[in-house]
């Protein structure tokens, strides 16, 4: 690579979800220089509305790439719809106590149900509201 030029490289093998490159960079002289960097492949959280209260894939939900953060909150608009909450397995469960609160503060764990689904080979926690509500920028809290 000339001075000041850009090297591509692709990678055709399977990427664990923590990878590790390292690159050489040797002069003509025979002097080299090298750099690593580590980078951490994350699955997407998956959140919106569902006329169903089962799902097998995450078609019609927002895809939203975060790393599992302790508190994730988003607003929702169901119109007689579930409200769905999906992520990675690896992440854990939620609170038991206080681990989905309403717009107001309200514990609203128990007023939803959580599943498991495999898609693509990745596991995932679904959690999915009880009963359809009809709200309009009502703001969900999920805490780990």
């Amino acid at each position: 690579v000339s001075a000041g030029g850009t090297f591509t490289k692709s990678f055709t093998s399977t990427i664990s979800e923590t990878t590790t490159y390292t690159a050489t960079a040797t002069t003509t002289t025979n002097k080299s220089v090298q750099a690593t960097k580590t980078i951490k492949f994350i699955n997407p959280f998956y959140y919106g509305c569902s006329n169903s209260n089962s799902i097998s894939n995450f078609s019609g939900l927002t895809e939203d790439l975060v790393e599992k953060p302790s508190s994730y909150v988003k607003t929702f608009s169901p119109s007689d719809q579930y409200i769905v909450l999906a992520y990675d397995k690896s992440y854990g469960t939620l609170k038991a106590n206080k681990g989905i609160l309403d717009t107001n503060g309200f514990d609203e764990t128990n007023g939803f149900t959580r599943s498991e689904i495999t898609v693509d080979g990745e596991d995932f926690y679904v959690y999915i509201s009880n009963n359809k509500k009809t709200e309009t920028n009502f703001q969900m809290t999920f805490n780990f």
